[in-house]
């Protein structure tokens, strides 16, 4: 709680970035919708709301998630992150600044769990690499492709630790990776001046450990600034919210504050089919 030598949030508070949606992120939106509705009278192993979740979440990051032919949106969620990353890249290339991306869609490896936060990554379709069409698109905005890794790539105890170890020295400066497998036990702070948010993850304790990357001991810049990335109209800015209340009953009770005997579930994040409907009306009542 003391919090002692380790680095602030820059501003404060996390730099929200708002995108916007194309035409077919909002026609599919309307799916979604006509699915959460009718949902009751299908079968549960054909369709659910953990299910149109997950797709919902899949939307907010990019059209491409659902038909790989189509291109990136210009002010979408990837190329925002990218422009953000590249200006941060140059700002703090002095000190040779490092950044963390987690992403936990169309991870490099396909799915996999991790044992000790059972969290499972989303593989993605043949046509659909998301990590590494951010590093060309990083690569097209002047960061050379050696500062640039994906933790993926280290699927060993010697190679992590040579990652890392890249990571501190500012070799690599950008590090791209999921909750599961860059959320916990990861010490590369030394340099890390940003951190981005992709998606909201699925339990309020993995934002705690994501950002636990960056503000932490170690880290030598004073303060370190975090983006988090939502599609309007989308299950973005709800999940976020769910988040955030659940993460501050927890606090309550980590703190010792009266929050009487009970508390509500604090597992994974599904929508209800009525939070879909209002989500995609723009209408939260």
């Amino acid at each position: 709680m003391l919090r002692r030598g380790t680095p602030k949030m820059k501003n404060g508070k996390a730099t929200i970035v708002e995108c916007e949606a194309g035409e077919f992120q909002k026609n599919y939106m309307n799916e979604l919708v006509k699915r959460a509705e009718n949902v009751k009278n299908v079968d549960p192993h054909v369709d659910n709301m953990l299910k149109i979740t997950n797709d919902g979440r899949k939307i907010s990051y990019t059209q491409r998630m659902i038909d790989s032919s189509l291109p990136y949106e210009d002010n979408g969620k990837i190329y925002s992150c990218c422009r953000n990353i590249s200006e941060t890249y140059k700002k703090s290339s002095d000190i040779r600044g490092t950044q963390l991306v987690f992403c936990d869609m169309a991870t490099p490896k396909g799915k996999s769990v991790n044992e000790k936060q059972n969290v499972a990554e989303e593989s993605y379709s043949e046509n659909v690499k998301i990590y590494e069409d951010i590093r060309a698109r990083l690569v097209q905005e002047g960061i050379p492709a050696d500062e640039i890794a994906f933790i993926h790539d280290a699927d060993t105890d010697k190679k992590k630790k040579e990652l890392l170890e890249k990571v501190n020295s500012g070799t690599i400066r950008v590090l791209i990776g999921s909750t599961g497998k860059m959320g916990v036990g990861m010490n590369a702070q030394k340099r890390v001046v940003a951190i981005h948010h992709l998606d909201a993850p699925w339990r309020p304790g993995d934002i705690e450990q994501r950002n636990g990357r960056a503000y932490r001991q170690g880290n030598i810049n004073g303060e370190v600034e975090c983006f988090i990335y939502v599609t309007k109209g989308s299950f973005d800015a709800r999940l976020w919210d769910i988040l955030e209340r659940k993460q501050g009953f927890i606090d309550q009770i980590m703190n010792g504050d009266g929050v009487g005997r009970e508390v509500e579930d604090a597992g994974e994040v599904t929508l209800s089919a009525a939070e879909v409907m209002a989500v995609a009306s723009g209408n939260p009542l």
